[in-house]
């Protein structure tokens, strides 16, 4: 007897998740164990996989480092930062400089107050998007 059933599949983005959740209820509906690698892995697992992705996308963006805290958030940036995060990193640290600075050592600082990992990391992402 089948004991767990793994449900493989895309996962690049929420319609390929739900559609992979629709396939293990009816599964889970019908008395079968199923594991979805994007809902049932360990919270380690996934802030691994979160921290790995944030890593790649920082690479070729001039972001050399991302120290975070549950008060704070620095991002460290090279001196060759491309023209355009620069001017996205400006108009942040303009349009809302009680939340985003630039300290004399050339790190974005960022205030926020989320003593939750994921949830910060997760708005760190959000921003490397949109600043990138």
């Amino acid at each position: 007897m089948i004991k767990k059933i793994y449900i493989a599949g895309p996962l690049f983005n929420k319609h390929e998740q739900m559609y992979l959740e629709d396939i293990a209820k009816e599964l889970e509906g019908n008395g079968y164990d199923c594991f979805l690698p994007h809902r049932d892995q360990p919270p380690e697992v996934k802030n691994l996989i979160d921290d790995t992705k944030l890593s790649i996308m920082i690479k070729k963006t001039g972001i050399i480092k991302i120290n975070s805290n549950e008060k704070k958030t620095s991002i460290l940036l090279s001196t060759n930062v491309s023209k355009s995060v620069f001017n996205n990193i400006l108009t942040l640290v303009t349009n809302q400089p009680n939340i985003y600075s630039i300290n004399k050592e050339n790190k974005l600082i960022i205030n926020l107050d989320k003593p939750n990992t994921s949830e910060r990391r997760d708005i760190i992402i959000k921003l490397v998007n949109e600043i990138t």
